[in-house]
């Protein structure tokens, strides 16, 4: 069961109380989505964690054209979630989709203060998962400010190789910030 797999998966960052492990059951739910697949809307509203099981979803924002600009992927036993911007908390400017048919678990923020409140485990484990997704995230975010697009590509590929294996050029090519013909010339080693 994918909830079953969630607890197991906090379990190995830090040992959760039975309590608190039925907490969690009865505060998340399984969803089951497709490649393509819109989990929130650009500009939503909506305070939500995802739990990868099985698949791939990714964050992105909206260019002045309108075009989707990938900012983070997520897969197998991986955590994501709403970001807002605390100047402007009415919208939060990410959508959330999905790269491949996936098996989620979610569950609203609001559960967090309700957790910290009962269990005490609930805080470390909660600053542990942030604390890990923003170090793996400045690794990204470091290797994608990198100038030099080649440089941007290698570096990206000895930290998150599965995303040349499982995300399209459509997505990939401008979560590097690079056009796809680009792209596929530093895939076939042209450049």
């Amino acid at each position: 069961m994918p909830v079953n797999h969630f607890i197991h998966v906090l379990n190995s960052y830090l040992p959760l109380s039975q309590g608190y492990q039925d907490f969690l059951k009865e505060h998340v739910k399984t969803i089951y989505v497709k490649a393509k697949d819109v989990l929130l809307p650009f500009n939503h509203q909506k305070f939500v964690f995802f739990f990868v099981n099985k698949g791939m979803i990714y964050s992105w924002r909206e260019d002045d054209e309108g075009n989707v600009i990938p900012r983070q992927f997520t897969y197998e036993n991986q955590f994501t979630g709403t970001t807002i911007n605390p100047l402007y908390p009415v919208l939060i400017p990410d959508g959330i989709s999905c790269v491949e048919d996936s098996i989620l678990v979610t569950g609203d923020v609001a559960i967090s203060p309700k957790a910290v409140e009962k269990f005490d485990e609930a805080r470390e484990l909660i600053n542990i998962l942030v604390s890990n997704g923003q170090v793996q995230q400045q690794k990204l975010n470091n290797a994608l400010l990198l100038h030099n697009a080649k440089d941007r590509y290698k570096s990206l590929q000895e930290i998150a190789p599965v995303l040349f294996k499982r995300v399209p050029e459509r997505l990939l090519a401008p979560y590097l910030n690079m056009s796809r013909v680009h792209l596929n010339r530093l895939k076939n080693g042209h450049l």
